[in-house]
């Protein structure tokens, strides 16, 4: 798994930062949610079956200035 951009909502605006890291040492992941915040934009229903989860701990990551996605 990799990742190139850091994304962010805000005032309804989308914003991308680039970003560089090494590679993530990445799990599965058994999760039960029971509160989900993350895409309060989206409507509902719009997340169906059961999602695959992963995990990575922490690692440091480089990003360069983020900016509005027009």
């Amino acid at each position: 798994m990799e990742r190139y951009y850091l994304w962010s909502y805000s005032n309804n605006h989308l914003y991308r930062g680039d970003i560089h890291h090494k590679k993530w040492k990445v799990h599965d992941a058994d999760v039960v949610i029971y509160n989900e915040n993350m895409t309060p934009f989206l409507p509902e229903n719009t997340i169906i079956g059961n999602p695959v989860f992963h995990y990575a701990s922490s690692r440091q990551v480089l990003f360069w200035p983020i900016k509005k996605v027009d």
